[in-house]
């Protein structure tokens, strides 16, 4: 939230910043909204400390549940306890007891810190919240995102007929989708689904006939199970053809592309001077423990970019050979790169390919 012009220098590119500008916003409009409800609030506190009492409150309070209601409250000195995977200590509020219970879940030598889990959480979310970088013991935050923001090709043929049949003809198009560096999750399936739909250039009365099948059997399992929401039309693009799925991925390597450009400094640059840093004594390393972070920070979000476009080249590769075979063959050399997305890779895309006589042939990326 406290960085100076100098520390947003590190973040150059970053969609991280729009994050803080956002959150300085709501703050200021929160300030604003209590002051004129409140004046005596803004008489004797200013917005800086609104916004140092704000960020406390957001990092520090505890979730529990008191007399069967659900509550926020803030705890002193359990507060100072340091977030690890696994944790060492759990804690709850006891309405028998009137109080606040710490328990160790694990032994404890003597001496030792408790360590409570601050959940499983993006490190824009402990960046911004808790002012620190969460990475585990290899170095890496699996729940890691970066926010991309996709929509329709205005360029594209078929860009008014799916903006107002498909998409009832919303204002925007733009979609978020905060994907990972792996195919673990449901927004990865969601991301390539709406990625298929931007970039299909086929029989539009074939992809109606589809998605709207698709769409109509989840919303009847949502409603059985009592949701109100059962997604979009853009959600429920299921593979159509190797041709699809192959403009899908070449888009999806020029959004990565695309973001890796707006960085000053490449990924490469960023490890090694992380590694520089490591290895120099405090009184020769140039890097705050702020700025440090943020390169931290710039590298998970390039990590992410880099999976992406690493994926998307050997897909198209792989997509273009002659037989089923030889594109398994060359899953296997490059079994590395596609293990993030491993069943992905076997479930969707090599079925795409035909077993024999593949005659698909695009540009290289």
């Amino acid at each position: 939230m406290y960085f100076t012009e100098a520390e947003r220098e590190y973040l150059k590119g970053s969609p991280f910043l729009e994050y803080i500008d956002t959150e300085i916003e709501d703050i200021r409009y929160d300030y604003s909204l209590i002051s004129r409800e409140i004046p005596e609030i803004a008489e004797k506190y200013t917005l800086d400390d609104f916004k140092r009492a704000k960020m406390l409150v957001i990092s520090r309070n505890f979730g529990v549940t008191m007399n069967g209601k659900e509550t926020n409250i803030q705890v002193p000195l359990a507060d100072m306890f340091n977030t690890e995977t696994p944790k060492n200590a759990l804690w709850y509020y006891d309405d028998s007891r009137h109080g606040f219970i710490v328990e160790a879940y694990a032994d404890v030598p003597k001496g030792g810190q408790l360590f409570d889990s601050y959940g499983k959480k993006c490190n824009y979310r402990f960046f911004l919240n808790y002012a620190f970088i969460n990475l585990q013991k290899d170095g890496e935050n699996p729940e890691n995102e970066f926010p991309l923001y996709v929509g329709l090709d205005e360029e594209d043929p078929h860009h008014d007929v799916k903006k107002e049949v498909f998409l009832d003809g919303m204002e925007s198009t733009v979609t978020e989708f905060r994907v990972n560096g792996h195919m673990k999750e449901k927004v990865m399936d969601n991301f390539l689904s709406w990625i298929r739909f931007v970039v299909y250039d086929g029989d539009l009365d074939d992809l109606y006939v589809r998605v709207t099948d698709a769409f109509e059997e989840a919303k009847k399992a949502a409603e059985a199970e009592g949701k109100k929401k059962w997604g979009s039309i853009g959600d429920y693009i299921k593979p159509i053809d190797l041709h699809t799925e192959i403009r899908a991925w070449r888009k999806i390597h020029q959004i990565a592309t695309e973001s890796l450009a707006k960085y000053p400094t490449t990924l490469e640059e960023d490890k090694a001077l992380l590694a520089k840093e490591s290895a120099a004594t405090p009184a020769d390393r140039t890097l705050t423990y702020n700025t440090s972070n943020c390169v931290k920070l710039r590298v998970g979000e390039k990590k992410i970019l880099h999976y992406l476009a690493d994926t998307a080249t050997a897909l198209v590769t792989i997509g273009q050979m002659e037989t089923r075979k030889q594109a398994i063959g060359a899953m296997m050399k490059n079994h590395k790169i596609f293990k993030p997305s491993m069943n992905y890779v076997k479930g969707v895309f090599i079925p795409l390919i035909p077993e024999e006589g593949n005659t698909y042939k695009h540009d290289e990326l």
